[in-house]
């Protein structure tokens, strides 16, 4: 996560989270261009707080990870936001289901980390780590996923994208994973409240919201002219990796990004 002295960002991995932490850096290291009444307004903040008012700082920390078990990282959720930071805007990033499983199988960390020992790997994907689109939801729904769950006593049937949705926003995010059976028992008050940038808008949702804290608009220009960050492709032709199954497959494993962001679909 990235510690500023307006808000907290949760990176949320695969989705454009890299380039919102490099933009950050450019904005909020340095020296401070807000306007004047911000200026004033985050001064004395830092008369009561002592704490910098201009800064972005990233935050490492141990929590969940793919592997099943808690590491060092920098994807922290909410529950990990230090104590001094909570009161703060919490803001992250999402992205269309379907287009962020064609990502991360092109990006290919499940080929450099794989969770399944060498042995049983090459059992179950003789052909590993030259899988198609199709061997890799196998993989990464009914085995990956699996390990994660089998490890933290989860028996919730979701995919990868909503169990780190609620490993990121949810309240006591543990017990929660394992304390529901189904989507459906999940209510507003179970998760943090969050503003998300949308990846496939991101640089003027980005844009917009750093505006509101004061930035002139010449100053969030790197928004629109920093390069891309840890991209797997040029485009979003995530369509032509789906079959009918796989789509429907999708629509069933992240049924919870689904209703908590109506707006996506295939």
């Amino acid at each position: 996560m990235i510690l500023t002295n307006d808000f907290v960002f949760i990176h949320f991995p695969k989705n454009a989270g890299s380039f919102v932490t490099q933009c950050l850096k450019k904005v909020y290291d340095g020296r401070s261009d807000k306007t004047e009444e911000k200026k004033i307004t985050d001064y004395f903040y830092y008369l009561f707080d002592g704490e910098r008012t201009n800064y972005s700082k990233k935050y490492m920390s141990k929590a969940l990870a793919y592997t099943g078990k808690k590491i060092k990282t920098q994807h922290q959720g909410c529950d990990e936001i230090p104590q001094k930071h909570r009161h703060k805007p919490i803001v992250s990033t999402i992205r269309n289901p379907f287009d962020r499983y064609v990502s991360q199988y092109n990006f290919g960390w499940w080929k450099r980390n794989p969770v399944l020992k060498e042995e049983r790997l090459k059992q179950i994907f003789p052909s590993f780590p030259d899988l198609s689109f199709s061997e890799y939801l196998d993989l990464v729904l009914n085995y990956n996923l699996e390990n994660t769950k089998q490890k933290n006593d989860i028996t919730l049937d979701i995919g990868i994208y909503s169990l780190y949705y609620i490993k990121l926003f949810g309240k006591n995010y543990l017990e929660l994973l394992s304390s529901i059976n189904s989507i459906d028992d999940l209510e507003e008050h179970h998760f943090y409240d969050a503003d998300f940038l949308h990846q496939e808008n991101l640089r003027e949702d980005l844009f917009q919201y750093l505006k509101q804290f004061g930035w002139p608009e010449e100053k969030l220009q790197v928004v629109y002219e920093h390069n891309k960050v840890n991209t797997s492709r040029d485009d979003f032709s995530y369509r032509e990796y789906y079959s009918q199954d796989n789509i429907d497959l999708i629509k069933e494993k992240e049924a919870l990004i689904f209703k908590l962001f109506p707006s996506y679909s295939f």
